[in-house]
């Protein structure tokens, strides 16, 4: 800006000289009423009172739908991550459970076989998670068990349920690794508990869907 127009605009006042401010007519407004008909409004505030009930039932529909949306979300959400953190905390209970009958001495894995020991832990009700890959996420990743090269069968596909016990890494197999497990649990229980509750509320309060 050159300087003439800096003094001018310290002359005139910024807000004149940049335009930022108009002067508006309030004697003869006219402008259209709440049913879309010209209307002559004798002042601002007669404007305001007419339109004011019309913006809050338009602000009641947009929080209605705001809400029916995030219904909808966790509707199509809910499930899938109630039974991830569930997964979650089964694997976590069970890894604890293996971890200690080991270290308690009350089931043997070395020098047996995978199915032997697949079958055992079906008996004593451990829970099976098909898909090796699943385990090798959850970082259990070296072999506890030396197996014999496997004929194929019907059932070994079964047998990999329980890679992600029988795929932890031999030094987990203490009880240090049984607290830290334990401890562990506790993330996914909290976790899942007030996704839970969030749910229910939001299922007693669950708006009408606007049409």
């Amino acid at each position: 800006m050159a300087e003439k127009d800096v003094a001018r605009a310290q002359e005139e006042g910024l807000e004149k000289f940049f335009k930022l401010t108009t002067t508006i007519n309030t004697s003869n407004m006219i402008a259209f009423d709440t049913n879309g008909k010209i209307h002559k409004y004798e002042s601002p505030e007669q404007i305001l009172e007419e339109f004011y009930p019309l913006r809050l039932q338009y602000y009641q529909k947009r929080k209605v739908c705001l809400a029916s949306a995030v219904m909808t979300y966790i509707d199509d959400n809910q499930d899938h991550v109630s039974n991830e953190l569930s997964n979650e905390l089964d694997k976590l209970n069970n890894q604890a459970r293996f971890v200690k009958m080991i270290v308690d001495k009350e089931l043997v894995v070395s020098n047996r076989k995978k199915a032997d020991i697949v079958a055992e832990l079906r008996r004593k009700d451990f829970k099976p998670f098909p898909k090796v890959a699943q385990a090798k996420e959850a970082g259990e990743t070296a072999e506890v068990v030396e197996e014999e090269p496997e004929v194929p069968t019907l059932n070994n596909d079964s047998n990999s349920d329980f890679d992600y016990l029988l795929g932890m890494a031999i030094w987990n197999l203490t009880k240090e690794k049984v607290r830290t497990l334990v401890h562990s649990r506790m993330i996914p229980e909290t976790e899942l508990a007030p996704f839970q509750r969030l749910r229910n509320s939001i299922s007693k309060q669950k708006p009408n869907r606007i049409n």
